[in-house]
C-alpha cells in the first residue's frame, strides 16, 4: 500500500473541494457518446478518484526529468487512472485536457496539453445536448499536431546530405544510466560497453569515408508520423557526422543496431558494429587499436 507524505496529503486537502466539483462533472463526461477516445479507463467512484489523485501527488514528488517537472502540476487531476486525461483544478481554468509527449520541432519532443475544454464555459458546452465529442476531440488534436511532417522529413534528409554537424558528444551522453564505460580487448578487436548508439565517436577525427552496411532503429519508420525507410537513409550516411546526426535525431537511447566500415587514408579500414549497448571494432592492427584506446582515454579514466 502506498504511503503518502504529509506534503502530498496537505496538497490533497487544499484541492479537495475542487476534486468534489470535478467528480460531478466527470460523471457527466463519462456518459458522453464517443468519450472512450479520451477516457480509456473511467473511474467508478469518488473514492477511486481520491486515490488516483493521491497517487499522482505522490508521483509528482518523485519526478526528476526537467520536462516532466515543468509540465505536471499539483492542480492537475487525473481522471482516467493512467495519468493521461486531466481536469485542471485551478480557479482560472477548471478545464479538460489530454497530456501527450509530442514533437515540437525537427529534433525535439515535449509534453503538451491538448485542450478539449479551455475553461469552464467550454466544459459546459461539451456537456450540452447532441455535442459531437469525437469530432471535437479530433479537431483539437489536429490543432496541436498541425506540423508539416513532409517538410520535417525533407529537412532531415537534406541535413544528412549536407553533412550537418552533430551536437558535441560527451561522456554523459555516451553512458547508459551513468554506468562506467568498460573496454574489452581481443587480439584484433576492441569492445566498448555499455554505451548508447553514439559510440562510434571513438573512431579518430581524421579524413575518412564511411560505408554503411546496415542501419536499424525501432523508431525508423514511424518517427513523428512520417515514414523514413532504411533504403533512403543508407546512401546519405557517408561520414561520421551524418551517422552522429542520425543517431541523435532518432534518440541515443532508442533500440538500434548498425554496422559499417570506416575507411581512413592514414590508418586504413576499421569494421565496426553497434548493438545491445556494445560497440565492437574488428580486424584491427596495432596502430588502429592504439588510436581507439587513446580516443577512449580522452573521455574516461581507466
Amino acid at each position: 500500500m502506498t504511503s503518502f507524505s504529509e506534503h502530498s496529503l496537505k496538497r490533497f486537502e487544499a484541492y479537495q473541494s475542487e476534486v468534489d466539483q470535478a467528480w460531478q462533472y466527470l460523471q457527466s463526461i463519462q456518459n458522453l457518446d464517443g468519450v472512450d477516445v479520451f477516457l480509456k479507463n473511467p473511474l467508478q467512484t469518488k473514492e477511486e478518484l481520491y486515490q488516483v489523485y493521491l497517487e499522482y501527488l505522490w508521483l509528482l514528488e518523485r519526478l526528476h526529468h526537467p520536462q516532466e517537472k515543468a509540465f505536471y502540476k499539483c492542480h492537475f487531476l487525473p481522471i482516467n487512472g493512467y495519468f493521461e486525461a486531466f481536469i485542471d483544478l485551478s480557479e482560472a481554468r477548471f478545464s479538460l485536457f489530454q497530456a501527450e509527449y509530442l514533437p515540437i520541432n525537427i529534433e525535439e519532443m515535449d509534453w503538451q496539453a491538448i485542450w478539449l475544454a479551455k475553461n469552464r464555459k467550454e466544459l459546459e458546452q461539451i456537456l450540452s445536448t447532441d455535442f459531437d465529442f469525437k469530432r471535437h476531440y479530433s479537431q483539437r488534436r489536429n490543432e496541436v499536431l498541425n506540423l508539416d511532417f513532409e517538410k520535417l522529413a525533407q529537412d532531415f534528409l537534406q541535413n544528412l546530405a549536407a553533412g550537418t554537424l552533430a551536437e558535441t558528444i560527451t561522456l554523459s551522453n555516451l553512458q547508459v544510466d551513468e554506468k562506467p564505460l568498460k573496454l574489452k580487448t581481443g587480439f584484433t578487436s576492441l569492445s566498448i560497453y555499455p554505451v548508447t548508439g553514439m559510440a562510434h565517436v571513438f573512431l579518430p577525427e581524421v579524413e575518412h569515408q564511411l560505408q554503411m552496411e546496415a542501419y536499424w532503429c525501432e523508431r525508423l519508420e514511424d518517427l513523428y508520423l512520417f515514414e523514413i525507410f532504411e533504403e533512403d537513409l543508407l546512401p546519405l550516411l557517408t561520414n561520421l557526422n551524418a551517422l552522429s546526426y542520425t543517431n541523435r535525431f532518432f534518440g541515443t537511447h532508442s533500440a538500434k543496431a548498425y554496422q559499417g566500415v570506416w575507411h581512413s587514408k592514414e590508418f586504413g579500414s576499421v569494421s565496426f558494429s553497434y548493438k545491445d549497448e556494445r560497440m565492437r571494432f574488428r580486424s584491427l592492427n596495432t596502430v588502429q587499436k592504439t588510436l581507439i584506446k587513446e580516443r577512449f582515454s580522452e573521455l574516461v579514466e581507466f
